[in-house]
């Protein structure tokens, strides 16, 4: 427990954290995501793709600013922020 109190007021780790971050949001730029195009379009990339849209939509990064795993660095993030102030 004091380990992991100990890493989350750690500025590596802050720095670990913008970083992955920065990382997701540059793969949304990549990745089309699914409520910033219009139905007909992701359709259409779906249909030409179909099992990269499936494995991308399986981990959810086709809607990544919703996906858990967006939330979680977020919340690690915000953490991280409380326990170093």
């Amino acid at each position: 427990m004091l380990n992991l109190l100990k890493t989350l007021k750690s500025l590596k780790f802050t720095i670990v954290l913008v970083l992955c971050l920065t990382a997701v949001f540059l793969l949304a730029q990549v990745v089309p995501q699914k409520d910033l195009l219009g139905g007909k379009i992701y359709a259409q990339w779906k249909q030409n793709r179909p099992v990269l849209v499936a494995a991308l939509e399986s981990i959810k990064l086709t809607d990544i600013y919703k996906s858990p795993v967006t939330l979680f660095l977020w919340a690690l993030f915000f953490l991280n922020l409380v326990f170093i102030m």
